[in-house]
């Protein structure tokens, strides 16, 4: 059976979750009290709402993705080379390249086949050009 759509959803679901775990620092926080600390302070994390999220590849997962963190009040800023920018504003996505995606995400997620030119697409280069935080030079990247 072929059904391209099958994982779509949950996908879309679960990158959701990590990030949301990861502005929350849920398993930071976890360990910790796993440790037999409580030091709820340390670990308030941000808030997703008015945040961008980068989101390299807009196919079915990318848009869905996007979709759903709209729905957390966030700016979604993407880079698909097959996607035309009226396509991508007609989705509330800002169509940029690459590089722009890198610059201006306070998260990013990547949703792209893996192939010779998508291999490495997030590495070295693209940590140096990623925000600053928390006194690293790599943005908060989300897995799906």
């Amino acid at each position: 059976m072929n059904a391209p759509d099958g994982n779509t959803i949950t996908t879309a679901e679960h990158t959701i979750a990590l990030l949301v775990a990861l502005a929350r620092s849920v398993a930071q926080a976890n360990q910790s009290l796993k440790e037999g600390n409580w030091k709820r302070k340390q670990f308030i994390g941000v808030e997703l709402q008015g945040k961008t999220l980068g989101i390299i590849g807009l196919g079915r997962i990318g848009r869905a993705v996007a979709a759903r963190a709209r729905a957390f009040g966030m700016k979604i800023v993407g880079h698909d080379p097959f996607i035309a920018p009226d396509q991508a504003r007609d989705l509330e996505i800002e169509a940029a390249p690459l590089d722009e995606v890198f610059a201006r995400a306070d998260f990013l997620t990547v949703h792209t086949p893996l192939t010779a030119e998508t291999r490495g697409i997030v590495g070295a280069e693209a940590f140096k050009k990623m925000k600053r935080v928390c006194g690293s030079s790599t943005a908060r990247a989300g897995a799906g």
